[in-house]
């Protein structure tokens, strides 16, 4: 099992604002699995950074879902396998891992358990 860890976040403006602001959302193949899933790029100064959708948007959003949805809405920084890091520096590819979410969910569950006794 993949364990993906945030190592940074910010909101989806800071995240334009560093990274790019002409975003585009598309269809991109996974070359290994022929599997197709959304992502959407963000450009600056001619560099694209690709940004998969997290699992809490699950099949992605539209251009106009993210402009509606952009004050609830943050990129992370995923940790990446050492394994993947070292066949995407071969590929010549992006090396870090984003993801665009949903702002504060997640999927731990929580509870105060001090309050139990």
């Amino acid at each position: 099992m993949t364990q993906n860890n945030i190592i940074n976040s910010w909101s989806l403006f800071a995240f334009a604002q560093q990274f790019g602001g002409n975003l585009a959302v598309g269809e991109c193949t996974d070359h290994n699995t022929g599997e197709m899933f959304k992502a959407c790029t963000f450009t600056k100064d001619g560099k694209r950074t690709f940004v998969s959708f997290g699992k809490s948007l699950a099949g992605g959003l539209s251009l106009q879902e993210i402009v509606q949805q952009r004050d609830n809405l943050q990129v992370v920084q995923l940790t990446v396998e050492e394994s993947v890091l070292t066949a995407r520096q071969a590929a010549g590819k992006q090396l870090e891992s984003y993801a665009l979410c949903k702002k504060g969910e997640t999927s731990w569950e929580s509870i105060n358990i001090l309050g139990l006794f």
